[in-house]
């Protein structure tokens, strides 16, 4: 089993190691271009927001609203240096398309790090509002960091290549505030989705 040992920075915090499924991002193989582009922001659709693509629709209290509610585990291991995140499962999301054709995915990023470095991405449940993933994903860091940091988890719906309007369609969004959670003893969370993130 490899070992992988954290060296400190006085300074500003160190831009964490990313680990999928035991093999670190710098091993990983060259994704090819457009394998993984549905999770992008550049290809999500902010509809009932300030950033949607339909003008006709602007009902701020739709913003606000629930969209649903998502299922996170949170525990963070000494003895290997990472913070695991399990996306559990969505229920009762609100969906601006029929429910048939909503395909819910879930994208998480470690904030304040928006980058392809901290990105991870559920598979995508077909024709659902309601589902389960049991997907574990992996960050090496030092608890120390993980302190001044944010989880941020997006759900959307991934509508596939399509010519003339973006692939992904958001649904909801939330962040997780690290420093206040037992990260060290786990903890599961149900979170709100709202348009504009919440802060748990």
């Amino acid at each position: 089993m490899r070992h992988d040992t954290i060296t400190e920075v006085d300074s500003a915090p160190s831009i964490p190691k990313l680990v999928i499924n035991g093999v670190s991002a710098d091993e990983q193989p060259e994704e090819e271009e457009g394998e993984h582009d549905k999770d992008s922001d550049a290809g999500s659709v902010y509809d009932g927001s300030v950033y949607g693509t339909d003008s006709h629709h602007d009902d701020s209290s739709e913003d606000l609203s629930s969209k649903g509610h998502l299922d996170l585990q949170l525990k963070y291991s000494h003895l290997q240096n990472r913070l695991y995140v399990t996306v559990k499962s969505v229920q009762s999301l609100v969906s601006r398309d029929p429910p048939n054709k909503t395909n819910p995915l879930v994208r998480l990023y470690l904030l304040p790090d928006r980058s392809k470095r901290t990105r991870r991405v559920t598979k995508e449940l077909k024709g659902t509002l309601d589902g389960v993933f049991n997907e574990t994903f992996e960050y090496m860091l030092g608890l120390d960091q993980l302190r001044g940091m944010q989880l941020e988890a997006a759900v959307k719906s991934d509508h596939g290549f399509s010519i003339g309007r973006a692939r992904n369609r958001l649904i909801g969004t939330v962040v997780v505030d690290l420093s206040r959670k037992e990260l060290t003893e786990g903890c599961d969370i149900s979170c709100e989705l709202r348009k504009f993130s919440l802060t748990f």
